[in-house]
């Protein structure tokens, strides 16, 4: 699925390989790397939020129709990154969703995020998706920041803050942000 030109990352002191997974093809070990970093990285929002559960977190990146595009460090060809997506069928729209979004945080800052987002949406153009969507904890301020400002995503129709507009003033754990692609 990744074409040659798109499969490395080698900007801002990073050399980056970048490889394909679909959830039956991941390997123990990478998916052990995938939990591992998502726990890492987003346990102390979730717990914040609407709580850890690990059974879950693991069961829906084990599902079937689960993709991964894993960043491997190319001198050290350890796993250090990674998106999680699926295309789905979204209020009977073509979507592809962002699950994770997970970078090691020695690596992040450097734009291999940013990368990763630029690639899910060159993927979702070239599978004729409609747009990209992604669901983001609202107490994860430099994240929205992040897709709102620097990607410009917008906050979706179906995210609970303009879904529920009939619920003024509530504040609400998550946003659904998405971005057109056609």
């Amino acid at each position: 699925m990744l074409l040659p030109q798109f499969s490395k990352y080698d900007r801002n002191g990073l050399t980056i390989d970048l490889k394909y997974y679909s959830a039956e093809n991941l390997t123990q070990n990478l998916f052990d790397f995938a939990f591992q970093l998502v726990e890492q990285n987003m346990r102390k929002l979730y717990e914040e939020s609407w709580g850890w559960n690990e059974i879950e977190k693991k069961r829906e990146l084990k599902e079937s129709d689960s993709k991964f595009i894993i960043a491997f460090d190319r001198s050290s060809s350890l796993p250090v990154g990674l998106v999680n997506f699926r295309f789905v069928l979204e209020n009977n729209q073509e979507v592809f969703y962002v699950y994770e979004i997970q970078i090691t945080e020695q690596y992040q800052g450097k734009g291999l995020g940013k990368y990763l987002m630029m690639l899910s949406e060159f993927i979702a153009i070239k599978q004729k998706m409609k747009k990209i969507m992604l669901t983001v904890l609202t107490n994860n301020k430099r994240v929205v920041d992040f897709y709102k400002e620097k990607l410009k995503y917008e906050v979706d129709e179906y995210s609970p803050t303009i879904a529920n507009e009939a619920v003024a003033g509530e504040d609400f754990m998550y946003e659904i942000l998405s971005k057109a692609v056609r």
